[in-house]
């Protein structure tokens, strides 16, 4: 059993980080927890001066919230965290109207509004920014009928919507690609495939990812990205991949280097955690296999077309995989050598008639609503 001690001690590494910098918490409207997405979220309301509640312990800690949940936390049965304790006292204190996050799959941040959901007369809302196969994690159980969930899709508010708990889903597309401004771009060139590679790990001598080797969970692009290739090159359309890492630049085009050869594409780095956003505006048409950034394009009206997936990778259009076999936007590995006629057909289109293709992958509300739509819904 961890000893009040061993707990203090835990905390304590934490109280002597550098750059920290310790704050009173102050009454507040807004609340945000987490700064992943902080720019976003502060476009909702940009004259609101709101107060940020940081679990990661990289910037500001709330001195009287931060004693009163190690006191409380000290004395648990650590059926519960310390962030959690941490999170309660700063929410009973600074007594908000509206906490807000990005963090979609925090555990802290359900069981601390479950906790306070009968004294404290607020509104949380979360925005989902990224793909969900592991529904546990969302505690829609811990919501109550004042709090919201901005989904990805339609299919993801459906879906959640028959979870358990008095929470609303809302199909909104995610906040970031509505608050993101688009690169100005004065005319449309090439086509870009999304990537969403990461490093992995070495295991036994083989590379891994996840729960399982490189090559089977990259097992999509290593057989799709050369054909694609081929077909972009039939059209006349230059091919540029646009890069994940921030941190191994190098090695993420190593990796498509070892399928499309050191010619003939380009490979664009990624300057920041949202640098991507404004660059899917300069390019006439867009491939991804998993990628939430693919979907979120299709929200801000981009001609996108989809790999398929090889498992573990999500299906095509995930949770709505099922009604989606036969869309123009797949790219089906049986259809190989259709898919310059595909790709041809997606960019003949009317802008009205791919939005109805956009439409039956991620629903209609996510591409219709902008950063106003969105504020009014979290207001009501």
């Amino acid at each position: 059993m961890v000893t009040a001690a061993e707990r203090f001690k835990k905390v304590f590494s934490i109280l002597v980080r550098q750059r920290l910098r310790w704050t009173l918490t102050g009454s507040r409207t807004v609340v945000v927890f987490d700064t992943v997405q902080i720019n976003a979220i502060s476009s909702l309301f940009p004259d609101e001066d709101f107060q940020v509640f940081d679990p990661r312990f990289e910037n500001d800690i709330h001195v009287p919230s931060f004693l009163k949940g190690l006191f409380r936390w000290i004395l648990s049965d650590m059926s519960f965290s310390f962030t959690h304790f941490y999170f309660e006292a700063f929410l009973r204190k600074a007594k908000p109207k509206l906490v807000l996050t990005t963090a979609y799959f925090s555990a802290d941040f359900y069981t601390a509004r479950f906790a306070v959901a009968k004294e404290l007369q607020a509104s949380f809302v979360v925005f989902q920014r990224g793909h969900i196969s592991d529904f546990a994690l969302v505690q829609t159980d811990k919501l109550t009928r004042r709090d919201k969930v901005m989904c990805l899709t339609e299919g993801y508010a459906r879906l959640m919507s028959a979870l358990p708990g008095e929470g609303k889903f809302f199909a909104s597309g995610s906040l970031a690609s509505k608050a993101e401004p688009l690169e100005d771009a004065p005319g449309k060139n090439g086509a870009a495939f999304i990537s969403n590679w990461r490093l992995g790990q070495v295991r036994d001598g083989e590379l891994y990812f996840s729960d399982g080797p490189h090559s089977t969970f990259y097992a999509s692009e290593i057989q799709g990205l050369t054909p694609l290739h081929r077909a972009l090159s039939d059209i006349g359309l230059e091919l540029t991949v646009l890069g994940a890492s921030i941190h191994n630049p190098e090695e993420e085009k190593k990796f498509y280097q070892s399928i499309l050869g050191e010619s003939g594409w380009a490979y664009l780095e990624r300057a920041s955690a949202l640098s991507n956003y404004s660059k899917l505006s300069a390019f006439e048409i867009l491939f991804c296999v998993d990628s939430t950034l693919g979907y979120e394009a299709l929200s801000r009206n981009s001609r996108v077309m989809f790999l398929e997936p090889r498992s573990p990778r999500l299906l095509f259009g995930y949770p709505n995989h099922e009604l989606l076999h036969d869309s123009a936007a797949l790219l089906s590995f049986t259809e190989e050598k259709a898919w310059a006629t595909k790709i041809r057909e997606i960019l003949a289109m009317t802008d009205q008639d791919f939005q109805g293709v956009a439409t039956n992958i991620i629903g209609r509300s996510p591409l219709d609503s902008n950063i106003s739509d969105l504020r009014t819904i979290i207001l009501e």
